[in-house]
């Protein structure tokens, strides 16, 4: 009894509001009880109850607990959401998965563990599920797992076992079997699972999405399976026997798709268009998707029949609609899981509950059972505990019950009609008004579960705990990040470099990024290079002024000068810039301009997805512009046009596209930004992105995912993993391939070379590289998970140009553990980042010896591993790194730029030789000539640097006036 005050003490205190207490007789079966029973209203539409049993059902467990949620749907505020780690694997407390998605507006108010157990790690009886969850998950409108029509019982099974708990786009719950199955999944079965080709008016039937493909059937694989990850294909003798990997040898296909134009995501419980963009008919060995939206594997007559009759370019729809029996279709679903039976329908208990051989069920147990009502407004989450050991007194506190026993209580108390259990045992686990209310307990603390079905408060309008605030969860795994702060600090240049036209005295005019410590101008006599001069410069953010007036200059000397800039030091990581992109979870890249020669000298250029052209910004990070946007032949409906982009001559960028339509490497000039961007490829695009000239068969031009510069003017190599040469798709799957094109400003003929080892279906088996050049060589990067950086398959190679690697990350897994598909490296060569997955980017200084690079871990640029994909990396003249982030989160998404702990930044940054100073004689201060003229006074130390009017010390000036120029004592 004091426990059950004591706890709910703690509900009240937290908010919320008492409604009901007493004591209870239940009779339950052949039981009868007394209980006492606290019920509470945790927000609008959402009440809790705690049933705590007076009569002890067993000596050696002396209590028994229960935990009701009830949530009213036709409350516009109240939604139900499926909240799991955005991945096929991976597990986290259910606290921490409330963590994860409460906010002001979105406030996670109770839940529970969501999907039936999860299969054992890729060995033994279930490797053929690889450590994913029976049944059907669908987490805001994504399907990571299906409804497995007619395979299992206990994973989806059409009519007679488990039953789906959905809930649609109206917030509806739907708790019931779905109907029988017809052949090939048609149209009008429980399941209507299918690929649909309607140019033929082929209908072939899918049975699972990213599980495995066994003979004789088809599955789908997502982006949510993982991109480079071999699908899983196999032979399984009986429902849990032997798992055989094998493509077998009556027929194989993987058929590559991917989102149709207009379409950005699956539409889960309805029908989806893609577009084939690949086939492989009996490779010879087992794919991965790659950059594709979908896959569809099959075997047998499920492959040989689509490699008859489909072909690349083909519309297929893939259907995804369920049928209820008797609850109605939803016409879209956005969350969903099943269990291991439905126990319960229109309030009658079905035999599954209570048979014999279902011990599982019959036991008792800790258990956790979903419901609703018959027409799906109101749910019901129920969850009792067992076996529960005290973390004080060690003791075994609670007896738990039979899947029986809790329905019968959840319809006789509660008004439960349809239930269904998600598990028995110890995931059995409910969170309520910030806390867990009912755990488990593993070696390391509460257990994690895979997901978890959350009912959400959707405003602001009141309170409800923060996860964790009213609970003990333990810390997550140390975090690299956990006491990283952000400096908010970074190294700064000189940019805007000139010298004023017909100054009597010489005068030299430059920009500064930001305030720094100190600035020399070094000048160096054009023809004695040991003359060499260094003054003081103005140390402002902004435009700086500074005469060139030293008594060590040698009169009529031409001398040419740099700005070297002594930033503050940067005191650690630092993310000092970030602009989203309107469309979220694009792909791009980005470029600076680091050709002093260049009016454009500092600019950082964006390239960018779904079509949205060119991003371009100043030194100073102000936006200039967004360019061409949605221009043709860019597809607005490809999160890969444009994509990366790489800088010609250091100053012009070149941006290439991955889509078939908008192929080619499209030139950018941010000197002349509004100019219509043109495509270095020549020719014309057959359609499949593959450019040839009239008359030749030579493929000049492809769709790519990465390209580089390597070299300048008539040594200029043009450098592309192609994925269209020699033809569009071609086997190879990308490969690195190379032009000498010098000074051209078209790609007219075939090839210098092209690596057919340094190639999608080889090396590179992620099929999306990234290119980075060098004087001497190329990087090429692709994505690589934690662990798997190997020499067959690596994060990133460094390779000459007869194609000869000369380094390889894969040789050292410890230094390069993944690779996040992207990695740059400093204009001096003395600097290199590599972009981790799912881990931070990492910055390394580089030596060489010939031409072979030895990296030196820098630092870690903390918190950047919360993306899908890094997609390029690039540095600046003052040797800040900026990133393009794939996110679907505009808190990571779009342009960043980082920093890194610096005690001294220096950046140098030479004058154009046009602005040569030609020295004279040295003038005294009261040497200087007075020439009347009314203008605003400007002030100059006796070095010759300009200081604001404003912020004048007691000290002697130069002020300039005009044409006038005076000495003046400030007191």
């Amino acid at each position: 009894m004091l426990k059950h005050f004591f706890f709910s003490t703690m509900l009240m205190t937290a908010g919320a509001l008492p409604l009901a207490a007493g004591t209870e007789t239940w009779t339950v079966g052949k039981d009868t009880w007394d209980v006492e029973t606290t019920t509470a209203e945790l927000c609008p539409g959402v009440k809790y109850t705690l049933v705590n049993w007076i009569t002890n059902r067993s000596t050696a467990r002396p209590g028994s607990r229960m935990h009701v949620i009830e949530a009213d749907l036709t409350n516009p505020k109240i939604s139900v959401e499926n909240v799991k780690i955005d991945a096929m694997t991976g597990n986290r407390t259910l606290t921490n998965h409330a963590k994860a998605v409460h906010k002001a507006d979105h406030q996670v108010v109770a839940g529970a563990n969501a999907n039936f157990w999860i299969t054992s790690p890729e060995t033994g009886n279930y490797a053929c599920m690889g450590t994913q969850p029976h049944g059907i998950c669908i987490s805001n409108g994504i399907m990571y797992t299906d409804h497995t029509p007619g395979y299992w019982a206990h994973c989806g099974g059409p009519v007679t076992n488990t039953g789906i708990l959905a809930f649609d786009q109206d917030g509806k719950c739907y708790l019931d079997y779905t109907k029988v199955q017809k052949a090939n999944n048609d149209e009008g079965s429980g399941v209507q699972f299918a690929a649909i080709n309607p140019r033929i008016g082929h209908r072939m039937n899918l049975t699972m999405c990213n599980r495995f493909v066994d003979a004789g059937q088809a599955s789908i694989f997502t982006r949510q399976y993982g991109t480079d990850k071999k699908f899983r294909v196999g032979d399984l003798s009986g429902p849990v026997g032997t798992w055989t990997p094998t493509m077998g040898n009556h027929g194989y296909i993987e058929i590559l798709l991917d989102y149709a134009e207009g379409v950005t995501a699956m539409n889960t419980g309805g029908v989806t268009d893609y577009v084939i963009k690949e086939m492989r008919f009996n490779p010879e060995e087992v794919g991965s998707l790659g950059n594709h939206d979908l896959a569809i594997v099959g075997r047998n007559t499920y492959a040989t029949v689509p490699n008859e009759n489909w072909k690349v370019g083909d519309l297929i729809k893939i259907d995804t609609k369920l049928n209820f029996v008797s609850m109605g279709s939803p016409e879209k679903i956005t969350n969903a899981t099943s269990g291991n039976v439905l126990a319960m329908k229109n309030g009658e208990i079905l035999p599954l509950t209570t048979h014999v051989s279902q011990s599982y069920n019959t036991s008792l147990n800790a258990r956790t059972v979903y419901g609703t009502n018959v027409e799906g407004t109101k749910f019901w989450i129920i969850t009792c505990e067992h076996n529960v050991t005290d973390q004080t007194t060690k003791a075994k506190k609670y007896q738990g019950f039979s899947l029986e026993q809790l329905c019968i209580m959840g319809r006789d108390k509660f008004g439960v009609e349809n239930a269904t259990q998600v598990d028995c045992g110890g995931s059995a686990q409910m969170y309520a008004n910030g806390g867990q209310v009912a755990a488990s307990y593993d070696a390391s603390g509460k257990r994690a579960v895979y997901n978890g079905m959350f009912v959400m408060y959707n405003d602001s309008d009141v309170t409800i705990p923060a996860p964790g605030s009213n609970d003990n969860e333990p810390e997550p795994a140390p975090d690299p990040d956990k006491d990283w702060t952000d400096s908010g600090e970074r190294a700064h240049f000189a940019y805007d470099l000139a010298t004023v036209a017909d100054a009597k005295i010489p005068t030299v005019t430059y920009r500064l990024t930001g305030n720094v410590k100190a600035v020399d101008i070094i000048l160096t006599n054009r023809t004695i290079d040991t003359d060499v001069i260094t003054i003081e410069g103005g140390v402002n953010e902004g435009l700086n002024s500074v005469y060139v007036n030293d008594e060590r200059l040698t009169p009529g000397a031409t001398y040419d000068w740099t700005v070297k800039v002594h930033s503050l030091p940067v005191s650690g990581t630092s993310h000092f810039f970030h602009d989203a992109t309107e469309k979220l979870d694009s792909r791009g890249g980005v470029g600076v301009v680091t050709d002093p020669e260049s009016k454009a000298y500092g600019k950082i250029i964006t390239s960018m997805g779904y079509a949205q052209g060119f991003g371009l910004y100043s030194p100073s990070l102000e936006k200039e512009g967004t360019y061409h946007n949605e221009m043709a032949p860019w597809q607005a409906s490809n999160r890969s046009s444009n994509y990366r982009l790489a800088m010609r001559d250091r100053s012009i960028a070149y941006a290439c596209d991955f889509s078939d339509k908008g192929a080619g490497y499209w030139k950018f000039d941010p000197e002349s930004p509004e100019t219509t961007p043109d495509n270095l490829a020549g020719g014309v695009n057959d359609g499949t992105g593959c450019f040839k000239m009239e008359g030749s068969d030579d493929c000049v031009g492809s769709g790519a995912s990465g390209i580089g510069f390597q070299g300048t003017g008539d040594n200029t190599r043009l450098w592309v993993f192609a994925e269209d040469w020699p033809t569009g798709n071609s086997a190879y799957k990308g490969i690195l391939a190379r032009w000498d094109i010098g000074t051209a400003d078209k790609v007219t003929r075939g090839v210098n070379a092209a690596y057919g080892d340094l190639a999608g279906n080889k090396l590179f088996a992620n099929q999306n590289v990234c290119i980075t050049g060098t004087p001497d060589g190329i990087f090429a990067a692709q994505h690589r998970g934690a662990g798997q950086n190997t020499t067959s398959c690596p994060g990133f190679i460094y390779t000459d140009i007869n194609g000869d690697i000369l380094f390889n990350s894969g040789n050292f897994p410890a230094l390069f553990n993944s690779c996040g598909g992207s990695v740059a490296i400093s204009d001096d060569l003395s600097m290199f980042a590599v972009a981790g997955r799912s881990e931070n980017i990492k910055v390394f200084s580089v030596k060489w010896e010939e031409n072979v690079p030895t990296f030196t871990y820098v630092a870690d640029v903390n918190d950047t591993k919360h993306v899908t994909e890094v997609s390029q990396l690039a540095f600046d003249p003052a040797g800040n790194l900026y990133a393009w982030q794939r996110s679907t989160s505009a808190d990571h998404a779009g342009l960043f730029g980082y920093s890194w702990k610096n005690d001294n930044p220096v950046a140098t940054t030479p004058a154009k030789s046009e602005y040569g100073i030609v020295a004279q004689q040295f003038s005294g201060i009261d040497d200087i000539a007075t020439d009347n003229a009314n203008a605003a006074p400007a002030f100059y130390t006796i070095q010759g640097v300009r200081v604001d009017a404003s912020q004048l010390t007691p000290g002697l000036y130069i002020k300039v006036t005009g044409n006038k120029t005076e000495k003046v004592v400030i007191k």
